[in-house]
Order: C-alpha cells, then structure tokens, then sequence
C-alpha cells in the first residue's frame, strides 16, 4: 500500500475559539528525522496531551482494493502552557511479518488564545493517513512541541494498536491480502473409489504450483503428497491419486504457493464422498446424498399419484350423483 492512498484531516470540535477569536487549525506533513526543537533551549514549554486515542477505519485505495488506515485522535491540557504549543509530533512503530517507523508533524497555524474551545471544551484535532497492513502490532506515540529540555521529564502518550488478518472482512479486499489469495475460492470437491480418490479444485492466478495433502485417518500424522504444477488461470483441475481399500475416513487439503506467501499460504480443506463409477457389471455406486435424494423423488412420486387417484375417483363418484338428477329435472 503507498502513501499516496493516506488521507489527511484537521479538525476541531467548535466552529470558532473563545472571545470570538479564530481557532487554530493544524497542518501535517511528514518528518523524517528528530524535530529542529530538539536543539534549542526553552524557558516555557507546554504541557503533554491529555489523551491520546487510535482507531482503525475503512478506506478504499486506488479505487478496487479496501483497507484500513490509522485515524489517531488527541486532546489538549487546560492550562496556560498552551499558549506556547506550536506542533504535536505523532510517531508509528509497526512490528509484525516487516517493521517500520515514521513520523508525522502537525503544526498549529497559529497561537492558541484561550485554554478552551468554546463551551469549556478542551481543544481536540485528529489525522488519519497511516496506512495498515494485515496482523500487524502498531505502537502510536505522540508528543507536544517545542518538547522539554535536556535533563527534564519529556511527556508523551502511547497507546497499541493490533491489526485484523487476512480473514477480515475489509482487510481480505486490501492489495496485501489479495497477492497471497485471500479472495482464492478453490471450490474443492473429493470422492473415493475402490482404491483412488480424485480431487477437483479451481487453480488460481496467482501461482502455478500446488500441494495435494491426503490424510487417511484422522490421527495420522503423514499425509500422501501429490505435487502439481498447472497453467497461470483459474480453471477446474482434475487429479486421482491412490490410496487403500480400507480407507474411509479421509480428508483432503490443498496447500498453494503464491509469490507473495511462498511456502507460508494458506490451506483449503475439502470433503470426501463415494464417486458416481459404472462398474463393470452394469450397477452404479451413488454416495449417501445421492440416496437421500432418489428416495425423497420416490416418495413425492407416490405421493402425488394417491392423491391424483383421490381426486379422479371422487370427480367420478360426483357426475354419478348429480348428471341422473339433472336428466330428470329437464324432463319434468
């Protein structure tokens, strides 16, 4: 995800400051290395934040991918130090599969004149900009600027942040999750015979090689491995592998390696049923579903012809009563 997809806001809760003086507003950019504040001596500084608070919230990038990005939100301290805030700094430390820091400066455009906002409201502002990627530990730091000396307490608030996985809802839509195939359906289906099971699965376009994992039973430990290269398309893929007589508990699972994830992808697991075969003798072997559906038809057929034999005979039994009746009332 580029820094170019990072929204950028400032905001303050009242339209105007007090005494009807205008409110200062903010303007963030990044800073790459130590604030030039860090050189001079101060005779006043402000007071640290009072609150420090991070969010995730919903985006989408470069119009077909979603995700998320840091919305960090902070309140000033009520007191005269204000008067001498000139910036707040803000700093994010992700750890995780990389790690990464950077910084973000946000200058107040001008001299606050009063404690409060309007109402006796502390002066709050936000921004929104750092971009997420997928379980992903964010450690958020921020501070006021000019900061304390040399030698002296320098204040500033911390909080964490923890990202969803590629399993989330919005995350699996971001780019990240995409290239190591979060949006891959594989649609596996498996059915057995006497001593093969074919295994049937949609590739993907990510990556041309597979794994095939067969597991005779549930507490074996060594799987039977099929490997498989295919084309780069998503198309259905057909593979029939050997395994014993006696095995019927079996379960399948497909391990894909995309560029992204490498041998780290995720597996898909699939179900196994008996497969629809002629034999040589001329019957057929349908699974357990299939049965199920052949007698539910069988007893719809029987039932719609009783009820069909019902209606027949009483329609008869009627023109029997009535038709003579008539015959005699038109005589008469």
């Amino acid at each position: 995800m580029t820094l170019a997809a990072s929204v950028l806001l400032s905001l303050v809760l009242s339209s105007c400051g007090s005494w009807g003086q205008g409110w200062p507003s903010i303007n963030c950019g990044f800073e790459t290395g130590p604030a030039h504040e860090l050189r001079k001596w101060h005779n006043l500084t402000p007071a640290d934040l009072h609150n420090l608070t991070a969010q995730l919230i919903e985006t989408e990038v470069e119009t077909h991918f979603r995700s998320y990005l840091i919305n960090i939100s902070w309140s000033l301290s009520m007191d005269a130090s204000i008067k001498e805030l000139t910036a707040t700094k803000i700093c994010v430390m992700s750890k995780g599969t990389r790690e990464h820091f950077e910084c973000v400066r946000c200058n107040y455009t001008e001299k606050f004149q009063s404690q409060t906002m309007l109402g006796n409201r502390r002066w709050q502002f936000h921004y929104i900009g750092f971009p997420v990627e997928p379980e992903m530990s964010y450690s958020v730091s921020a501070y006021n600027l000019p900061p304390a000396n040399i030698y002296e307490d320098s204040p500033s608030k911390s909080i964490m942040l923890t990202s969803p996985g590629c399993k989330d809802n919005v995350m699996k839509y971001s780019k990240s999750c995409i290239e190591v195939g979060s949006l891959w359906n594989p649609n596996i289906t498996a059915c057995k015979t006497e001593a093969e099971v074919e295994v049937n699965f949609t590739t993907s376009s990510l990556g041309t090689k597979y794994t095939i994992l067969l597991y005779e039973c549930e507490k074996c430990d060594v799987p039977i491995e099929k490997d498989l290269m295919t084309k780069i398309n998503e198309t259905r893929t057909s593979v029939r592998i050997p395994v014993s007589d006696q095995s019927n508990n079996i379960s399948v699972q497909i391990i894909p390696y995309f560029a992204k994830c490498e041998y780290d992808c995720r597996r898909h697991k699939g179900t196994l049923t008996m497969c629809v075969q002629n034999h040589s003798n001329g019957t057929i072997t349908i699974d357990s579903s299939g049965r199920y559906v052949c007698l539910i038809l069988a007893a719809l057929f029987v039932i719609v012809c009783v009820i069909a034999a019902v209606v027949f005979f009483r329609n008869c039994g009627y023109k029997e009563n009535v038709l003579p009746s008539c015959r005699a009332t038109t005589t008469c």
